[in-house]
């Protein structure tokens, strides 16, 4: 799994073997694992973050957004 940010602890990135979706990006912190859409954006699986965290994940998706969709698209296409 390419992991493409780290920010506040949290790591952020994708599974290969997930080529059939549409942009999205996981993000991990210790035992926690969430996955975000990226167009639009929207959180697909929670993963155990509360919601000061996820708040947290949101903005940086927000922020990042298009690089982080930039780098999907260069990993799966």
């Amino acid at each position: 799994m390419p992991t493409i940010w780290h920010e506040q602890g949290f790591a952020f990135g994708f599974f290969s073997a997930d080529r059939n979706e549409p942009p999205y990006i996981h993000v991990f912190k210790e035992d926690k694992q969430a996955k975000w859409w990226l167009d639009p954006i929207a959180e697909a699986r929670r993963g155990g973050f509360n919601e000061s965290d996820r708040s947290k994940v949101r903005r940086i998706i927000v922020a990042q957004r298009e690089f982080f969709i930039s780098r999907w698209r260069q990993h799966f296409h």
